[in-house]
């Protein structure tokens, strides 16, 4: 008798290089050097064009992007620093390295957006992470010249430099845009810090991260495709949990990137994922490198973050996902215990 093949699931992040990907850095391997070059300046130039800040430098790391940015901005020992606790966990390693003081802001359950909080005329530094392709709240445009955005997740969103003196976008490998690895540093003017060499990124990511750019739009259509099906299929079930960012069933607009297809739920995050991994999908925790999470706060003034970050989960949405495999996510979505 035959026995059958295991069915196997699908993956919530599956990494690949395409032809045009790899051309790309072969070429960069082919020259004489492969360290920060021309494609580095290419890549920077690139950012710019879609963001709208006036300054990028590619770097190797997010980390990095943001000790430059503090550094700019004179932060030392003692300054306070507002921010969500739904921020990376690296941020705060950061801040702690200078010597600054953190200071959280609760943020909307709907979106992951931090709310307004008065501290922000008073503290010398506010950073706005953003989870979803989204602006801050509107007071916030006030403290333009002190604020930080990171927008890696947003990224595609239009006038977020109205909104910043910085942003950083990350390119690690399960970024929007991956270079494998770093990240770009933006700002609205000239730094005052210094970007050393060794800082910066070498040209077999920025080759990578170009090709990338380069079909930006393309596949991230592709993702709002994929997006609408997972919508569509969890407003049909009455499951009583809520989809993360997403106020109806309406295409996301040409802005959205649709990387993120996450739903905040009532029961347990355990229960659910079993559920998924059950029926062969792969599911993750979307705040699992939060400061709320490695911090494991409790503050009731963060009530909001807290449940965010405890009860998100996200499913695979990638543009080169197979018709059976969407399907199969569908499956999930719509039948969520």
């Amino acid at each position: 008798m035959a026995i059958s093949k295991q069915e196997k699931n699908v993956s919530f992040y599956k990494p690949t290089l395409r032809r045009q990907d790899m051309v790309g850095v072969l070429e960069t391997m082919a020259t004489d050097s492969i360290g920060p070059g021309e494609r580095k300046t290419l890549l920077e130039g690139t950012i710019q064009d879609f963001t709208g800040f006036e300054n990028a430098f590619a770097l190797r790391s997010s980390l990095i992007a943001l000790e430059i940015a503090l550094e700019d901005m004179g932060i030392k020992e003692g300054s306070r620093i507002l921010i969500s606790p739904l921020a990376p966990s690296l941020y705060k390693r950061v801040i702690d390295s200078f010597g600054a003081e953190i200071v959280f802001a609760d943020t909307d359950i709907s979106t992951g957006v931090m709310f307004f909080s008065e501290e922000a005329a008073i503290v010398d530094a506010i950073i706005q992470y953003l989870p979803l392709p989204s602006l801050p709240f509107p007071e916030y445009k006030d403290f333009k010249d002190k604020t930080i955005i990171d927008m890696s997740v947003a990224f595609g969103k239009k006038s977020l430099d109205e909104w910043g003196r910085y942003a950083i976008v990350s390119l690690e490998a399960e970024d929007v845009i991956s270079a494998g690895g770093g990240a770009i540093l933006l700002s609205s003017a000239p730094l005052n810090a210094s970007v050393y060499q060794e800082d910066s990124m070498p040209d077999l990511n920025a080759s990578l991260a170009l090709v990338q750019c380069k079909y930006f739009n393309e596949n991230s259509l592709k993702r709002r495709e994929i997006l609408q099906n997972y919508q569509n299929a969890f407003l049909r079930s009455s499951s009583g949990h809520t989809i993360f960012g997403v106020a109806s069933a309406d295409i996301p607009d040409a802005e959205n990137n649709a990387f993120r297809f996450a739903i905040t739920l009532k029961s347990k995050v355990d229960e659910v994922q079993k559920f998924a991994l059950k029926h062969n999908t792969e599911t993750t925790l979307t705040f699992k490198d939060s400061i709320a999470t490695s911090e494991d706060l409790r503050d009731e003034k963060f009530k909001n973050s807290i449940f965010t970050a405890n009860r998100t989960i996200s499913f695979p949405l990638y543009y080169f996902l197979k018709s059976a495999e969407i399907d199969k996510v569908i499956k999930v979505v719509g039948h969520l215990i």
